[in-house]
């Protein structure tokens, strides 16, 4: 029996879908990146639908339920995409500050 979580979780992941081509039509991104996307929204569906399938998973971590698993989860991947980020920007900080520096001493 599906259940209305369910079909709240499928009806985001498949807006998401629509979200991840429209900003790869607008040149936003690569098609890779596109289809690591697909692939992100492709399983959060597959998950929501069939969550059962990460039961043999919750048990081997001694995780209590599956919805616990996919906060942990969750927890990690925006972690590591907020870590990512940092780097990024301080990375183009960096990079913003050597050519005002630059451009600066061309003025001189």
């Amino acid at each position: 029996m599906v259940t209305l979580l369910q079909v709240i979780g499928v009806g985001f992941g498949l807006v998401m879908f629509f979200v991840a081509y429209y900003y790869y039509k607008k040149n936003a991104y690569t098609y890779r990146s596109l289809i690591g996307w697909i692939g992100v929204w492709s399983a959060f569906i597959v998950f929501t639908l069939f969550p059962q399938v990460l039961i043999p998973i919750t048990q081997a971590l001694r995780v209590e339920r599956v919805i616990d698993l996919f906060v942990i989860g969750t927890l990690f991947v925006l972690t590591s995409l907020v870590f990512a980020l940092y780097v990024i920007t301080k990375r183009t900080e960096k990079r913003m500050e050597e050519l005002v520096s630059k451009l600066a001493r061309e003025k001189k």
